[in-house]
């Protein structure tokens, strides 16, 4: 397999790997792939490729094909929505890491709710409109650390780091810059106003140049 497409295998299992929230020991568990073998083939350093028969047992395991692992198809073919488990164990891992904060907001929404009637004819989900709170994650430009209970030397260096420095979260800054390009053509691609390769053309390059 020549080297950009081996690339993009070890890119796609790893984002894989992030998105049902699991480690390389794991995934070494459920293919049955000896672990030196699984390590130096994600190992970009290393030469040594994954055989494929492993990699065939990899894709086997996300339930993709092995051409979404190595690029020739841009999209997954069964892995579209993800378990609640997964989804909880990435958002442990970005906010035990840091990266993201979060707040309870109050968003209005339609609710069909069960409600009983005496009429027979009535549906049993009738129509409201409320409130509901929310966790909201977002990732601040700024850092905020936590100081409840810091000394007082470390309260006075820590103004002292920002004043002079300021508090700006650069990753951060990248990702939210990130965030409203992906947002502006995922809105086109949902109302069908982009193709679907051009949609993930863009999204790949900018990733690229982030990674640069």
């Amino acid at each position: 397999m020549n080297a950009e497409n081996y690339e993009m295998l070890i890119t796609n299992i790893e984002i894989l790997m992030r998105k049902q929230g699991i480690n390389q020991a794991r995934l070494i568990e459920a293919t049955g792939i000896a672990q030196p073998q699984m390590s130096k083939g994600l190992n970009r350093t290393n030469k040594g490729q994954l055989t494929f028969e492993q990699i065939w047992k990899i894709a086997d395991y996300f339930k993709v094909s092995i051409d979404f692992l190595v690029g020739r198809k841009t999209e997954p073919t069964e892995t579209e929505s993800l378990p609640a488990a997964a989804v909880c164990r990435q958002l442990m891992q970005l906010v035990e890491s840091d990266m993201v904060s979060y707040k309870e907001i109050e968003v209005e929404e339609d609710m069909y709710m069960r409600e009983y009637s005496p009429d027979p004819n009535d549906y049993p989900y009738q129509w409201r409109k409320g409130k509901n709170k929310y966790t909201a994650f977002y990732f601040s430009n700024f850092i905020n650390p936590d100081t409840t209970g810091l000394p007082e030397p470390m309260l006075d260096e820590l103004q002292y780091d920002f004043g002079t420095g300021g508090n700006s979260n650069h990753t951060n800054e990248e990702i939210n810059s990130f965030l409203a390009y992906f947002f502006k053509f995922y809105d086109l691609l949902k109302k069908n106003d982009l193709p679907r390769d051009i949609f993930d053309t863009a999204i790949s390059d900018r990733l690229k140049t982030m990674e640069k």
